[in-house]
């Protein structure tokens, strides 16, 4: 009973080994090291392109209509933000990445007020206002492409759409001074409020990843994002908003 055990144990073995053969797998392969399925990533860096806004106000000043353009500078800030992508299917996933941005820089303002006692002699005023800050908190769903690893370089490629609200310091009024005979008047300044709005755009980005360990590295991040709003002013008046630009910075990074 013995030795018919031990030709049945070997025969099963030639079959396997025969039938991994045919299939093309070797019968002492190694085990192969599995690739991380979830990534991890915390950090931050700049964020430039902010695009320069331009608004408009008008208002009713000495029975005629005063009006002022303010041009709000674009530039660059800082972001910081994380998320978070899962391998699903050979090398596609999906992810979710939140960051928030922020900048602040002064608005410059160009006035025209009527005069007081003559009808269409307006008198120009300008000036500047102190720094008003812009946020940007983006939620971005992501369709990840996970590019086979080289090495300890782990490269992922991500594009979907984001949900990014806007809270900007907008100019609402004008203040200014003027004495008799009120041939001149001279700027004072500018009253600011927060207003917010959020809308739906997009995002394509690419991070680099350098692995100390399977589980453990630092990432070099890129992305680039974009949506378009409206901030509506107390009188009813909007200002058109570009929020996004590109994004680059470094993080740490943590496999599963």
């Amino acid at each position: 009973m013995a030795a018919s055990q031990l030709a049945l144990a070997r025969g099963a073995r030639c079959i396997a080994a025969a039938v991994m053969l045919a299939i093309g797998i070797p019968a002492s392969a190694p085990a192969q090291t599995r690739e991380p399925r979830v990534f991890v990533t915390a950090g931050g860096g700049v964020q430039t392109g902010g695009t320069a806004l331009t608004d408009r106000l008008e208002w009713q000043e000495h029975v005629e209509t005063a009006t002022a353009t303010v041009d709000y500078a674009g530039g660059s800030g800082q972001w910081l933000g994380g998320g978070i992508g899962i391998r699903l299917w050979r090398q596609f996933g999906v992810g979710l990445a939140l960051s928030n941005a922020s900048q602040s820089g002064a608005a410059s303002v160009q006035a025209q007020i009527p005069h007081p006692f003559h009808f269409d002699r307006r008198r120009g005023i300008e000036g500047t206002t102190g720094d008003l800050t812009r946020t940007e908190t983006g939620l971005h769903a992501q369709l990840l492409y996970v590019l086979p690893a080289a090495g300890r370089i782990r490269l992922i490629l991500s594009a979907g759409p984001s949900r990014i609200e806007t809270t900007q310091d907008v100019v609402t009024a004008i203040r200014f001074t003027e004495e008799y005979p009120f041939d001149t008047a001279v700027f004072q300044r500018a009253d600011t409020r927060a207003l917010s709005a959020s809308a739906v755009g997009f995002n394509v980005g690419a991070d680099a990843a350098f692995m100390f360990h399977r589980s453990f590295g630092v990432a070099g991040i890129a992305r680039f994002t974009r949506a378009t709003m409206d901030l509506v002013r107390p009188d009813g008046g909007r200002v058109s908003v570009e929020a996004g630009g590109f994004q680059a910075g470094a993080g740490l990074r943590l496999a599963f």
